[in-house]
């Protein structure tokens, strides 16, 4: 079910979504941003990058030491409010 955000009616969560109803949003997304704290793997990450969909996430987990230099992809460091939106 689709929820409507407190930060504005264009930041809808989803919940859980059937593979077929995820590959549809994908293709709807500009972008993905992961302001995570810590993580662990980032599955988010990868289904955003095999749809193309550049990522911006913070500096967590071991995806910084992973070589990406062709994939849309950017990192801020974690509590860096500035960066997640410049």
């Amino acid at each position: 079910a689709q929820v409507r955000h407190q930060y504005g009616p264009r930041l809808v969560e989803h919940g859980a979504v059937e593979d077929r109803v995820l590959d549809e949003l994908w293709s709807r997304w500009h972008w993905l941003l992961l302001p995570s704290r810590s993580e662990s793997f980032g599955l988010a990450m990868v289904e955003a990058l095999r749809a193309a969909v550049p990522v911006i996430m913070t500096r967590t987990g071991s995806w910084p030491l992973v070589d990406l230099d062709a994939a849309p992809l950017g990192f801020v460091e974690p509590g860096d409010r500035e960066g997640l939106v410049a």
